[in-house]
């Protein structure tokens, strides 16, 4: 019984994705068939240049306000350690899943999968209601929090409801 109910959420997951996949495709080769270029390319605009460099370097050591400087190193050192902490926890998930106490299958690591890419759908969801209502250091404190929450929740699970709800506390992890 619990078998014939995973093949069919299965079955239904691939549908699912292959219908994503072709709605992506047919958006895509719509946009380059049909839809014209509105902004005329600059000749004399180069990707990565000098200047490019320059601007980033006054961007950080220019002065401004009280604190600005402090917050945008904060920011930039926030962002790469939860960018590091989120590319080396992800096969650490499933070896974690795979072991005891969890025990999980292939199954049910692709639900876990799943749950985990659900949260970049709701973080954008969040960080847009957030937006209107916060200013954009307390929408980025709150992705933070959420983020070590669900990070927390996750190194304590020992059961499958526990992991689950460490993977859905991080719903703002993204934003």
């Amino acid at each position: 019984m619990k078998l014939g109910v995973i093949l069919i959420l299965s079955a239904l997951t691939a549908a699912l994705a292959v219908e994503v996949l072709a709605t992506n495709l047919a958006t895509a080769l719509y946009a380059y068939l049909f839809v014209a270029e509105s902004v005329a390319p600059d000749k004399e605009a180069r990707l990565f240049s000098a200047e490019h460099y320059k601007a980033v370097y006054r961007l950080y050591r220019s002065p401004g306000e009280q604190g600005r400087r402090a917050k945008l190193w904060l920011y930039a050192v926030s962002l790469f350690v939860v960018v590091t902490v989120h590319f080396g926890a992800k096969d650490l998930y499933v070896l974690y899943e795979l072991s005891s106490p969890l025990c999980w299958g292939s199954a049910l690591i692709g639900y876990g999968s799943a749950a985990e890419h659900l949260t970049y759908l709701s973080s954008l969801a969040s960080l847009r209601a957030l937006q209107v209502c916060l200013e954009d250091t307390w929408v980025a404190i709150i992705g933070l929090v959420s983020n070590i929450a669900g990070l927390v929740v996750i190194s304590l699970a020992n059961t499958m409801a526990l992991m689950f709800t460490g993977k859905g506390n991080s719903f703002k992890s993204n934003a």
